[in-house]
């Protein structure tokens, strides 16, 4: 079975619920997908979803924005965000890879984990944000254009 974005955001921009609705269950499955909770982000965006009573399939739409093509360079922008926050200017351990032991990695990453995390969450809420305007207006826009009835 072939992938095609443009058959998913047709699907998206149709779904039966309002515009905001739709924008603000995508919204959080982007954030969901920049969360640093690798792993555990279609468990969460599920149970987000059914809590909330939010637009399953939307929300699940954005958090696949964020996918196996895109982890490296977005976790990689959320730690940058991270490091300059905690005006950490190192952005790479000097880690000897001869004699290094498992725990070892651990010690040389330390430092970087708070500042990863804070990063990460704080691009899945631009991103969120973002998000959730252009998916808004992007359905409401599509409606108009087909000539459906918006809900408010």
């Amino acid at each position: 079975m072939k992938f095609n974005p443009k058959e998913k955001l047709y699907e998206l921009l149709s779904l039966n619920d309002s515009s905001r609705h739709i924008a603000l269950s995508f919204a959080i499955g982007v954030f969901i997908s920049v969360s640093p909770f690798l792993g555990f982000h279609t468990i969460a965006a599920l149970l987000i979803a059914w809590i909330f009573r939010l637009n399953k399939a939307a929300i699940m739409v954005g958090t696949y924005t964020n996918n196996p093509w895109t982890f490296a360079p977005v976790y990689g922008f959320g730690l940058w965000i991270g490091l300059k926050l905690y005006g950490i200017k190192e952005t790479m351990p000097d880690i000897s890879w001869g004699n290094t032991k498992i725990m070892d990695i651990f010690n040389y990453l330390k430092p970087y984990f708070m500042p990863f995390i804070i990063g990460s969450l704080l691009l899945g809420f631009v991103a969120a944000a973002i998000s959730y305007f252009a998916v808004d207006y992007a359905v409401q826009r599509f409606r108009k254009r087909r000539g459906v009835e918006t809900t408010p």
